[in-house]
């Protein structure tokens, strides 16, 4: 297994289980009457974890769209006050590092392409 299979498995369950947790506690917030976006943010990120493990790059594509719904919220929720947007956009920004890196683009590749031949 090489490092960058490591580090996709890794950041696959980083991101089912911040999905898990946001899904379930923005399920409860949904019944206390508070905001949907908890619940959505997610399903998103649980979408974001099945298509790392399946080396889609719709992983890339589901992140980049919560990344702008939650930036949308976020300057609704607390318009321009820095310090009120750090906690809601830190973690989102601190986790999408990991698109940026070469080990995601090597871990997109099957592990049959890397013996295929070279077309001529």
């Amino acid at each position: 297994m090489t490092v960058a299979n490591t580090l996709r498995w890794l950041v696959a369950v980083l991101f089912a289980l911040v999905g898990l947790l946001l899904t379930l506690g923005g399920g409860f917030l949904i019944y206390l009457g508070g905001s949907p976006y908890y619940l959505a943010s997610g399903l998103a990120a649980l979408g974001v974890a099945v298509f790392t493990i399946r080396r889609s790059q719709r992983a890339f594509w589901i992140y980049a769209a919560l990344l702008i719904v939650t930036l949308v919220w976020s300057m609704f929720e607390a318009e321009f006050d820095f310090l009120a947007l750090l906690p809601r956009l830190a973690m989102w920004l601190g986790l999408g590092i990991w698109f940026l890196t070469p080990w995601y683009h090597q871990s997109l590749r099957r592990p049959d392409e890397d013996s295929a031949p070279m077309p001529n």
